[in-house]
């Protein structure tokens, strides 16, 4: 899953890769309420140790049942790295993470770096955040990057929505995924039908196959916790 954690202010252009999101992801096998207390409260500790904002995500529809992600924005890999440092030197933080164990299913952390390609719209507060991941076709990256960037324009026109388009910087190799934030539930309601109404979009999502492989895409619908 792929979503955002702190764009606010952010604005990003077509034309290269401008900014980074890490997530990471984990699944709960404790008590929901205490799991979400401690997602939320672990994720405060990690914006006051490092300055950097945390966004704490469940996935409604499109994951494993309990699914948890935390979420940073940063300008490049050298910030994660001195940003992973400093928690890595925090007793407190060490302590809270051996804490996990005991909430989460074993084996299921697992960390994602992704590249903010481009962004369409103005961003408000975010509520829900969607995401759509497919796999571009080996030879036809470029393409798929023009695919993806206008994509989100178009989205973004017809839904008044801000769209990202992002690009794998790890995993599979052309792995993309276009983020797509709500305010509230009647935003998700009034996007999908303004979507299902446009003929352009039609078109557009019939072109998919060109591009991409066949049965590569992936849906998640995520409400941010904190």
């Amino acid at each position: 899953m792929v979503v955002e954690g702190s764009w606010r202010h952010l604005r990003f252009t077509k034309g290269g890769f401008t900014m980074l999101i890490n997530v990471r992801s984990g699944v709960i096998d404790a008590a929901l309420p205490d799991a979400i207390g401690f997602a939320v409260d672990i994720a405060d500790h990690v914006e006051n140790t490092t300055g950097v904002a945390v966004g704490v995500w469940q996935a409604l529809y499109g994951r494993p049942l309990g699914s948890i992600a935390w979420s940073v924005v940063v300008d490049s890999f050298a910030d994660l790295a001195a940003m992973n440092q400093k928690l890595a030197e925090d007793t407190a933080y060490l302590d809270k993470t051996e804490a996990a164990r005991s909430m989460f299913v074993a084996g299921s952390f697992e960390d994602g770096l992704t590249n903010i390609v481009h962004t369409a719209g103005d961003e408000g507060p975010m509520a829900y955040v969607s995401s759509v991941t497919a796999l571009g076709l080996a030879g036809k990256m470029a393409d798929v990057a023009e695919f993806g960037a206008d994509m989100a324009d178009h989205v973004n026109s017809v839904t008044g929505g801000t769209v990202s388009f992002c690009a794998d910087a790890f995993a599979e190799v052309g792995r993309v995924t276009w983020v797509a934030g709500y305010a509230d539930a009647e935003a998700i309601d009034s996007s999908q039908a303004a979507l299902a109404g446009d003929a352009e979009y039609l078109e557009r999502i019939a072109r998919i196959g060109d591009l991409f492989a066949a049965s590569s895409g992936t849906t998640v619908l995520s409400q941010r916790l904190n």
